[in-house]
């Protein structure tokens, strides 16, 4: 009797490397807050690497529910449960987690400059990441904001005080030459919304500035629906705020900074070193224009900034 044995295709055979990556967000999981597109591009780059959630990859989401105090637990508890990579957002986040707990691989991104970085050619310790280099386009957009509003002369701008700082002062910094005052607002955690968006209504400033991080982009809808509220003309850095009923926005696009920090997670995933990566910057700068948020605000666009525009969203 002849037996004819069939031998399984030799990659069928091999048992394929699980692997396992953490990201932690400043933001929250709760189901009324807005999703970060970056989150979701980052594993989606993934995907297309060959790294597929439920397959080879495992990814751990943690979050810090707007709360630094809760970063150094949630980074323990990503050590703990073996991740190879850590995927963090915010320059400050980035300091905590290496701060608690500098063995375990980093990738980072951030809309400030890395301070703690000497060189971003050559990064030091476990640490790579992507700046969208929102800091340094900052006075750029003060210029955007006189130019929507020429007869401007009072800007308020929202941050974070624990990031972006430098922002701030590059913006004060050129106010002078353009003629207008700069008043700050903070914000430091979610609970803190209603009474920045309640400063802002009662200092009856010409423009909005808001400066990008976890926080303001996890309110951007409800930014967006007061200023618009207000008849307030409102900056913003992402193409993403201007998505999400913005009136202009002027930076790079989160799903160009997802697809950057995906890369370099599985540049890691597969050997790769931190240290043996440089730190990147956003490649372009993109200006958007809302024009159905210039109608309800009931406010013309300079002709001059529409021909400059690289998008022009109008959801009639």
């Amino acid at each position: 009797m002849l037996v004819l044995v069939v031998a399984p295709d030799a990659a069928a055979q091999q048992t394929q490397r699980v692997h396992r990556i953490g990201i932690l967000n400043f933001g929250s999981a709760a189901p009324n807050i807005v999703a970060s597109p970056i989150n979701e591009r980052i594993v989606a780059r993934l995907r297309e690497l060959g790294f597929r959630e439920g397959a080879n990859l495992v990814v751990e989401r943690r979050w810090a529910d707007g709360k630094f105090e809760r970063v150094a637990p949630l980074t323990a508890e990503l050590a703990q449960a073996r991740v190879e990579v850590i995927v963090t957002i915010g320059n400050r986040i980035a300091q905590l987690v290496t701060e608690a707990n500098p063995r375990v691989p980093m990738v980072s991104l951030s809309c400030d400059s890395f301070a703690s970085v000497s060189s971003y050619a050559r990064p030091n310790g476990n640490f790579t990441g992507v700046t969208c280099m929102s800091t340094e386009l900052s006075p750029k957009r003060l210029e955007l904001a006189k130019q929507l509003v020429p007869g401007a002369s009072r800007v308020v701008y929202l941050h974070n005080p624990n990031q972006g700082e430098t922002g701030l002062a590059l913006t004060q910094k050129a106010a002078a030459s353009l003629g207008l005052k700069v008043r700050a607002v903070e914000m430091r955690s979610p609970k803190e919304l209603e009474s920045a968006l309640a400063s802002i209504a009662a200092e009856r400033s010409d423009v909005l500035l808001v400066y990008p991080d976890a926080l303001t982009m996890m309110h951007r809808k409800e930014i967006a629906a007061f200023a618009l509220a207000q008849r307030l003309p409102a900056v913003y850095a992402y193409k993403e705020f201007a998505d999400a009923g913005g009136l202009i926005s002027y930076g790079s696009t989160l799903q160009e900074l997802g697809d950057r920090a995906g890369e370099l997670t599985a540049r890691i995933l597969r050997g790769a070193k931190p240290h043996e990566l440089p730190i990147e910057q956003a490649m372009r700068v993109y200006f958007t224009i809302n024009l159905k948020a210039a109608r309800e605000l009931g406010h013309a666009i300079p002709q001059s900034l529409l021909q400059r525009a690289d998008y022009v969203l109008d959801d009639n």
